[in-house]
């Protein structure tokens, strides 16, 4: 069978594709030009890139950081080599374009180097300038792939492309004139000017993120219609350059995964010959508890997390709402994204915590426990692999000898994470719903972490969620934040309410005879007063769906409380009074339990001592369900029983009935029930 070769110069050089390096050039204003000028023009990214690489090892060596603002501290090692791995990704293009010729951007490489090679005496004042570049070489390595893989042919997008990149480029051309003008000024207008300089930077860095934007989305319809249209006609060879350089674009938007092999150099030595029990005696010395899981929903392309994730600088990201807008379940889709980097190699597994303010669980609200948690979850790189040394060395000094087994102190934790953060090319910490730790002792969490943060020798990634609490917003006021609002979660709101309504009106909702019209009017007003709580739609949709007719319905609709405290109220008073004497008991009691019981339990044995504590009747997990009306759930991952919402303790702990009833009676009862329990096992 004869081979079928496009008329399409794939992967090579046309002969009428315009170099775009030369069109911005000449697009320049005549100072810019100047500026360039002199810099050489057979400057290619090899030479560069072993200049990089020098300055990535004295950095190395040295351990250079740069404190920017209150909650930025810029590792310097991680700039030189995310630009020593761009560089290297332009390099690497020729294994997939034909005919490529890597000196056709040879005046920005010149002017990339020479703005290294000057900054590094003062990476203090010129970060911003550094920071730039090291997003300049990005650009240009994914541009180049862009050039040889959709502008060598004619397509109906090309042009469009064509001029986006231009632009793109004129802006790069455009910073790095300017950074050369500003290493040319004396040292005393160079301090003058420095300010005024850093705004400018700034601003063409903003505008270099719009243009590459336009850029991305040119290029994926370039995409689109280069597989319609000619992808079939392509020789075989053809098709699999296409095909490697799409997986080469791909991977250029994947976060640069750090270098681990200088950090395997530094654990290969230290295997610790540990016993299975040792190694467990070890971790089970460091935290008591588990780490939860549970799953999230949508802001990870957002640019504010994005810039943190990515960038250079150990810092500080908070998320933060209103009580019921999904703070949690976004934590957990970002966690599980990271566990995926950890597997798929790109970055080493991060460190996580879900606080919780739970008498059965008191670990998930004290921040020494909440320190040692982390520091588990951080004593080794893998579960395979060994204890790194700095636990090790505690382990044998304080627990191994016969010391008795207590959990390190705050400031031994603190101090062990700090060291640990040398092991590792990046360390990511990520803590939820921050409000529920003890009021009191945030003031030392708060301290803790930010010593982690700003003395960590290796770069350090903290996400903390919480609600706007005053303490905590007077702490992170300064830190990069991301609000979680009505319009920036509007879409997922609407496809929620949208799923919840459908879902009851085949059952729930009048017996799944509700007619459209209702259905839409409950969407429409859902969606109006949720703004952004997907709690505050669970609970108006279960309110909702307890009435008999389509008159109360709609009359309910009109009257929405807008507060979760007060639905609580609503769906509490309404099922409450609907029970006869025992079962109004037996709810109450639940409530009480949930509330004070100093030790979690299995849901078999929290049914076993509702059942007991009331005359030894028979009950069922559904009907422990039943009678808290949906205020209570059964988390069937860890198989326990736990309040729906933390809106629900709230409202309790404000009811006097119940914290009247909350005596040492309830607790001592139930311990001793536990111990029979045990005793007869």
């Amino acid at each position: 069978m004869s081979t079928v070769v496009s008329n399409v110069n794939f992967g090579g050089v046309s002969p009428t594709s315009p170099n775009l390096w030369h069109i911005a050039i000449r697009q320049l204003k005549r100072k810019d030009r100047d500026y360039l000028a002199g810099l050489g023009s057979g400057i290619e990214p090899d030479v560069v890139l072993a200049a990089v690489k020098t300055n990535e090892e004295e950095c190395e060596s040295k351990q250079w950081t740069i404190l920017a603002g209150t909650s930025r501290t810029v590792k310097v090692r991680d700039i030189f080599e995310k630009i020593a791995k761009w560089i290297g990704k332009f390099v690497a293009v020729g294994d997939v374009a034909v005919q490529y010729d890597p000196t056709h951007a040879a005046l920005p490489w010149a002017a990339v180097r020479f703005i290294l090679q000057v900054s590094v005496n003062d990476l203090q004042r010129n970060l911003v300038i550094v920071e730039g570049v090291e997003n300049i070489t990005r650009l240009m390595a994914r541009c180049c792939v862009y050039e040889k893989l959709y502008l060598t042919r004619k397509a109906a997008i090309t042009d469009q492309l064509n001029r986006s990149m231009t632009e793109l480029y004129i802006s790069i051309l455009i910073f790095l004139a300017k950074a050369r003008r500003f290493y040319q000024r004396n040292s005393a207008r160079h301090l003058m000017k420095s300010f005024t300089f850093v705004d400018k930077f700034l601003l063409l860095l903003s505008k270099m993120t719009s243009q590459e934007k336009s850029v991305e989305q040119y290029a994926s319809l370039a995409s689109d219609e280069y597989q319609a249209s000619d992808f079939e006609h392509l020789s075989r060879d053809g098709a699999e350059r296409f095909n490697r350089s799409r997986d080469f674009i791909q991977d250029l938007h994947l976060p640069v995964a750090r270098n681990m092999a200088q950090i395997d150099s530094k654990v290969s030595f230290v295997y610790h010959t540990m016993d299975v029990k040792e190694r467990q005696n070890l971790l089970e010395s460091l935290s008591r508890h588990g780490v939860l899981q549970d799953t999230g929903s949508w802001f990870l392309q957002s640019d504010v997390l994005q810039t943190w994730y990515k960038s250079s600088a150990s810092s500080i990201l908070w998320l933060h709402g209103i009580p019921g807008s999904g703070k949690s379940k976004l934590v957990s889709m970002l966690v599980d994204c990271l566990n995926e980097d950890f597997v798929c190699g790109r970055n080493p597994r991060p460190a996580y915590f879900y606080c919780a303010r739970n008498s059965s669980e008191k670990g998930r609200s004290d921040h020494r426990e909440i320190i040692c948690a982390l520091l588990r979850q951080l004593s080794c790189l893998d579960d395979s692999e060994p204890i790194l040394p700095p636990v090790n060395e505690y382990y044998d000094k304080k627990i191994k000898p016969g010391f008795p087994s207590t959990l390190p102190s705050l400031e031994e934790g603190v101090n062990l994470i700090i060291s640990l953060t040398a092991y590792r090319p990046v360390t990511t910490i990520v803590i939820d719903a921050l409000d529920e730790c003890d009021l009191e002792s945030r003031p030392d969490l708060f301290a803790a972490l930010e010593d982690i943060v700003q003395q960590a020798p290796g770069l350090v990634k903290l996400l903390v969620s919480s609600r706007d609490d005053q303490d905590i917003v007077c702490h992170l006021k300064n830190c990069s934040n991301f609000e979680i609002n009505a319009i920036q979660n509007q879409a997922d709101s609407a496809r929620f309410i949208d799923w919840k309504v459908h879902e009851v009106a085949r059952a729930e909702l009048l017996l799944g005879m509700a007619p459209l019209d209702l259905q839409n009017k409950i969407r429409m007003t859902l969606l109006d007063g949720a703004q952004g709580m997907f709690r505050w739609v669970e609970l108006q949709i279960q309110v909702i769906c307890s009435l008999k007719t389509s008159g109360l319905a709609e009359k309910r609709l009109g009257t929405l409380p807008r507060r979760l405290l007060q639905i609580d109220e609503d769906l509490y008073s309404t099922d409450f009074d609907q029970f006869d004497e025992e079962e109004k008991t037996i709810s109450e009691y639940i409530f009480r339990l949930l509330l004070c019981c100093p030790k979690t339990m299995s849901a078999a044995r929290f049914v076993e001592t509702i059942a007991r504590s009331s005359g030894d009747i028979s009950l069922s997990k559904e009907i422990i369900l039943q009678l808290t009306f949906n205020l209570v759930l059964h988390d069937t991952e860890l198989d326990v029983f736990r309040f729906a919402h933390l809106s629900v303790r709230g409202y309790l702990e404000e009811k006097d009935f119940y914290i009247g009833k909350l005596d040492r009676r309830l607790v001592v009862k139930t311990c001793l029930s536990g111990l029979m329990d045990e005793h007869a096992e």
